[in-house]
């Protein structure tokens, strides 16, 4: 098959859709399809490089993210072209705009992965609810307007297709990560030297963030709770990994409550390099309200870290309590289960190694295999609909 696939995301961007993208694309390849993307470039000049079309674009930097109003280019004249048989539209604006027109241009149909809460991802644009609601609403019936299916990461997002409503059908089909490259070991020497660059000793207890740094992760609530989970612990260290409009406020509210000693800010993350900080980290914390599904909580079960991590309904089939992880509702909850999983370490390090296997046989679920044989049972049952 020439499968077509459309995001909003940009060019070497670090965000949850984009590693789909990327596990989908690698899976698709593998089983023998064709397989080309068009996201934006990250600049305003619209480039091919490989099966990967960028096209040019602004910076809406509110919500770090790009736009576009080139729905005309060469780019995609040659992908309209190139003639796929199915387009799978990965998020909902310009994407889903331009997507929806190459199979029209071309006859082929088209589906949509759900994987973002609008009304969670537009806070920082949006300050009141029902408006974000209602824009929520409008858009995703109109992306999804005439798609052969829905394609959800969990439970969660079928309710919240209901609620709308949006009755199309839906499947649904768990990303996949990498197991084998988040459980793969870092050297002795590796460890020394990322630990040595974020300032940590031998004693660090450390506390690991990867994601977006934007106002729906809610990272200040983690800020928050931070002062007081360090009078009970000072070895207490928190490494918060990634960009997003949010980082130049969090940086100033590190130095505001005079965290300086105990919060490092890694920046730019290499896909690449991404599963080294999971492995010096003793627990994956996350204090998000809005997950569609994490795949950082997936992508730290596989490198075997337990997890801390705010209750959402959309973990309700990743993290079972006492057993990989724990989920909490308030701070002294977040307190206790972090100190629960140190002194496991410290006073009853069986447990302490049990709890990190739990946490990677429950990756096993969410592998990438299993993602793309899912995804091309779908493309083939839209395609036999359509014969």
């Amino acid at each position: 098959m020439k499968i077509l696939l459309t995001t909003d995301t940009y060019e070497n961007q670090i965000c949850g859709v984009n590693a789909s993208i990327a596990i989908l694309k690698e899976e698709l390849i593998n089983q023998g399809h064709d397989i080309r993307i068009l996201l934006f470039s990250k600049d305003r000049k619209s480039k091919k490089i490989g099966n990967n079309y960028f096209i040019g674009s602004f910076s809406l930097r509110l919500i770090d993210f790009r736009q576009s109003f080139k729905f005309n280019d060469n780019l995609i004249d040659e992908i309209i072209s190139w003639n796929p048989d199915i387009v799978h539209i990965q998020t909902e604006w310009y994407a889903g705009i331009v997507g929806k027109k190459i199979a029209k241009e071309t006859n082929s149909p088209y589906i949509n992965t759900n994987h973002t809460s609008w009304e969670d991802y537009t806070m920082g644009l949006i300050p009141m609810g029902f408006i974000r609601k209602l824009f929520s609403k409008i858009l995703l019936k109109r992306c999804y307007k005439d798609s052969s299916a829905i394609v959800v990461v969990s439970e969660k997002m079928i309710s919240y297709l209901e609620e709308i409503p949006i009755s199309l059908p839906t499947h649904l089909i768990p990303t996949g990560v990498d197991i084998d490259m988040f459980n793969q070991d870092l050297s002795q020497e590796e460890i020394k030297a990322l630990k040595s660059e974020l300032n940590l000793t031998e004693d660090s207890k450390v506390l690991v963030y990867i994601g977006r740094i934007s106002k729906e992760k809610n990272l200040d609530e983690l800020l928050d709770f931070l002062p007081d989970l360090i009078s009970r612990d000072g070895n207490i260290k928190l490494i918060l990994c990634g960009v997003g409009p949010r980082l130049k406020h969090l940086k100033n509210k590190v130095k505001k409550l005079g965290l300086s000693d105990n919060v490092e800010f890694t920046g730019v993350i290499h896909p690449d390099d991404t599963y080294k900080y999971y492995k010096i980290g003793d627990i994956f914390v996350s204090p998000s309200r809005c997950e569609t599904q994490g795949i950082t909580y997936m992508e730290a079960l596989a490198s075997s870290l337990p997890l801390v991590c705010r209750y959402d309904e959309s973990l309700d089939d990743v993290i079972q309590s006492g057993f990989n992880g724990f989920t909490y509702r308030s701070k002294e909850e977040f307190i206790d289960n972090v100190i629960r999983v140190f002194e496991m370490k410290n006073e009853d390090y069986e447990s302490y190694i049990q709890l990190k296997n739990n946490a990677f046989k429950s990756s096993f679920r969410f592998s990438k295999g299993k993602f793309g044989e899912e995804m091309e049972k779908l493309y083939l049952k839209i395609l036999e609909m359509r014969s």
